[in-house]
């Protein structure tokens, strides 16, 4: 039998991360609209179509589980978004440009932190159908220069 608050916080978690992820592919526009640079331009939109790529895999993870696809973005993701405001409210273009491959890669990182957690909540479980799904969307690191 599987742990059940192990199976309850991975739930939580992919909720989480699901809402966090909705919030961000809704975000990414105006991360990507406000770049100077065209290379940053480009990045940020590969990025939005990665990002739209992993909701769908996470509606089919949750579809598997029997489970709705829903979530709330966690403060985390909430302070990201926040900091995101502040960049596009305030910076010069080279500023800007600069702030933008912070944030984009502080976003990223939590990404591949979240992903990664998932995945072993779920091979702990015995479920490695999902585990390679996740596994699947896991994003790699990125160099934004």
């Amino acid at each position: 039998m599987k742990d059940l608050k192990l199976q309850q916080l991975f739930t939580e978690q992919l909720r989480d991360f699901y809402g966090a992820e909705v919030q961000l592919a809704a975000f990414f526009p105006q991360l990507r609209d406000a770049a100077n640079n065209e290379m940053l331009k480009e990045v940020l939109s590969d990025h939005i179509q990665m990002v739209e790529k992993q909701i769908d895999l996470l509606r089919r993870v949750f579809e598997n589980l029997g489970e709705s696809a829903e979530g709330e973005a966690g403060p985390a993701v909430q302070g990201l978004l926040q900091e995101g405001e502040a960049i596009l409210a305030d910076s010069s273009p080279e500023v800007r440009d600069a702030a933008l491959i912070i944030l984009a890669q502080k976003i990223h990182h939590y990404e591949m932190a979240s992903y990664g957690s998932l995945v072993t909540l779920a091979t702990e479980l015995g479920d490695p159908q999902t585990a390679e799904l996740l596994r699947v969307a896991e994003p790699q690191a990125i160099d934004i220069r």
